[in-house]
């Protein structure tokens, strides 16, 4: 046993992906029930630009462990990677059922219902989560976004301003609760998180040009004209809506 356990620690060591799922695959097929050594594969096989053998390598650990946790984590997320949505929801929830109080699987599985563009079941699935694990940044901000599409700007502003202060990486998090603020009817609000937004994604003209459009159509052309010119000088002047207000909001269509 220490002889394999040595083999094992030298095949993970490999800095080789397809030599150490080599060595490994030789490890497996001698001691088939050494999960360890199928786990690693699984790792090696995903590093090595093989998703469905890592995938098959994680599912044979569930056929002799069902509820092994890292077997089950790592074939939820390499199903959504294929492509295979079912399968990734069906062992997320296993995942739930397994440690409800573990946040992992709700997060792959909202993950899902976010590529399925359904975000009732990212609402439901992110507040779940939120009970296991209620500072988890990336739920709040999978739930402030189901909610901005699903109507509710104010809780969606709620859970984006939680994302932030739970530390989430996204970037875009201004120009959400922008959004939020704008479908609510709240101009001015809206106008600072774009402004926000703009400094926080300096290289993508949208928060400038949500700016610049909501304020044209609030009749608001003097406010709007900068976000519209930033948007044009940045090769958005040709999108529809910004054509639109930057020739309603030229000083000489509207006298200013």
């Amino acid at each position: 046993e220490v002889e394999v356990l040595g083999q094992l620690a030298a095949a993970e060591a490999l800095p080789d992906p397809h030599a150490s799922a080599d060595a490994l695959r030789a490890i497996v097929a001698a001691h088939p029930d050494m999960l360890d050594a199928r786990i690693s594969l699984a790792l090696a096989l995903a590093a090595a630009g093989d998703p469905r053998g890592a995938y098959e390598a994680c599912l044979a650990v569930l056929e002799r462990q069902p509820d092994h946790p890292t077997a089950l984590a790592d074939a939820a997320i390499l199903a959504r990677q294929l492509g295979e949505a079912d399968a990734a929801i069906e062992l997320a929830r296993r995942m739930e059922a397994i440690n409800p109080d573990d946040a992992r699987g709700y997060r792959i599985e909202a993950a899902v219902w976010v590529d399925r563009e359904d975000a009732a079941e990212v609402a439901r699935v992110t507040e779940a989560g939120l009970h296991a694990e209620p500072t988890d940044p990336n739920l709040h901000y999978l739930l402030g976004l189901a909610r901005v599409q699903l109507g509710d700007y104010d809780a969606a502003i709620e859970h984006l301003e939680a994302a932030r202060r739970y530390g989430t990486h996204a970037t875009d998090v201004p120009m959400w609760i922008g959004i939020a603020h704008e479908r609510a009817g709240r101009v001015d609000a809206a106008k600072a998180a774009y402004e926000e937004a703009m400094r926080a994604m300096p290289d993508d003209p949208r928060p400038a040009a949500m700016a610049g459009v909501m304020l044209w159509k609030a009749d608001r052309c003097p406010e709007a004209r900068r976000f519209l010119v930033n948007v044009a000088g940045r090769g958005w002047g040709r999108d529809p809506q910004v054509r639109e207000a930057l020739a309603a909001c030229s000083p000489k269509k509207d006298g200013r």
